[in-house]
């Protein structure tokens, strides 16, 4: 991760923590919600990335969050393309014992991207199985008793990842390392630990 999404990410979080308890005030006049549903506004237009997430409030203080992502991989100079997809299940601790309110906690992610090319005639299928561990803070924001609402959060962690390939060349590695370089910002190849959420969607 630069230094320039380090600062994006801190400024988010102290931003968030702050905010917290003048908006949990307000919410108070609220109905009580436990469950949402949302989609990531920015993901599919932007990073051609196709996310769901799911959370519920268990019990006052304490929320399971349930995330699955879908990944489509192409890029015409290389030939190489491929196919992710993505399972996340994030605890999430709300100290206002709502959840439309300040989180954080850890979360665990399993990714496998799987793929082929044809590179200077030779052929060769790819996949790219990885787990990540990490830690995450954000907020939700309801509005009124639409159910409307929007989350941002953002996370980092360590990832174990391997890159196994059919065949494997000096030319192969080189267009692949093009290839992820392409997909960059979609499928997080260059700061894989990294996990962030600007989504909306229903809560009720």
């Amino acid at each position: 991760m630069n230094s320039k999404q380090k600062l994006s990410i801190s400024l988010l979080l102290i931003i968030l923590i702050l905010s917290s308890p003048l908006i949990a005030e307000e919410q108070e006049t609220n109905p009580p919600v436990n469950q949402a549903i949302n989609i990531c506004a920015l993901a599919i237009p932007i990073m051609n990335l196709y996310v769901l997430s799911y959370e519920y409030l268990l019990a006052d203080y304490h929320g399971i969050a349930l995330r699955a992502e879908i990944i489509p991989l192409k890029d015409s100079d290389t030939g190489i393309d491929g196919l992710g997809s993505a399972a996340v299940i994030n605890y999430r601790w709300h100290p206002f014992s709502r959840i439309d309110s300040f989180f954080v906690g850890p979360y665990a992610r399993y990714r496998y991207v799987t793929g082929s090319g044809n590179i200077s005639g030779t052929s060769f299928d790819y996949s790219i199985p990885e787990f990540t561990l990490g830690i995450n803070a954000g907020y939700r924001w309801i509005f009124g008793s639409s159910g409307f609402n929007v989350v941002m959060a953002a996370g980092y962690g360590y990832s174990w990842r391997e890159e196994n390939f059919s065949t494997n060349t000096s030319a192969i590695q080189t267009a692949f390392r093009e290839f992820k370089g392409a997909n960059a910002g979609t499928t997080n190849f260059v700061d894989a630990p990294f996990y962030g959420e600007f989504s909306l969607g229903y809560a009720f």
